[in-house]
């Protein structure tokens, strides 16, 4: 007798459909992860035991460095939000739908969130422009990076951790209810 989780039982489409369930609380993640790690990068730059060192670098580092992270960040910025609430819909009302109306809501209100990161995009790209102006180094940047920081807290907080706590309740349930 064979059970659902019995391997002989699993198909490719179930394990696209398992892939599909978990995908947003995955990426959603490692957007979270992403997040925590910019905020223990750019912290570092105005840590107090820096600011105590003669003719400080970090303002006059932070021009050099800005443009690079960006150039190398913003990419997986703009796939990973968006491909969050792509996913989290089509979990919740596409074709391949959960057939619980709470996952369906939860997925929602996840990929709502993950969107959401984006409310912060202007003020975000007009702080790191002026972190990474070359024009007058040195405290000026780092008041930047002090506010970048403040805004990235925010931001993580009302929008970011509660849309992974979303995509993680949305998929507990899908999994419950059995996919």
């Amino acid at each position: 007798m064979s059970t659902s989780n019995d391997p002989a039982n699993i198909t490719a489409a179930k394990a696209a459909l398992a892939l599909l369930r978990i995908s947003p609380v995955a990426i959603s993640s490692a957007s979270l992860m992403f997040s925590w790690a910019q905020d223990l990068f750019f912290s570092a730059f105005i840590h107090p035991n820096l600011a105590q060192v003669p003719n400080n670098p970090a303002g006059k580092l932070m021009p050099h460095y800005m443009p690079t992270i960006w150039t190398r960040g913003t990419p997986a910025i703009l796939i990973s939000y968006p491909g969050v609430f792509a996913l989290a819909m089509a979990n919740g009302y596409g074709a391949a739908k959960c057939s619980s109306l709470l996952a369906a809501r939860l997925y929602l209100a996840g990929g709502l969130f993950s969107i959401s990161h984006f409310y912060y995009g202007l003020r975000s790209k007009a702080l790191t422009s002026a972190i990474g102006d070359p024009s007058d180094p040195g405290a000026k940047n780092e008041n930047s990076i002090k506010a970048w920081l403040a805004m990235n807290f925010k931001r993580s907080l009302l929008v970011n951790v509660p849309a992974w706590l979303c995509l993680v309740a949305a998929t507990v349930v899908a999994v419950l209810e059995g996919i």
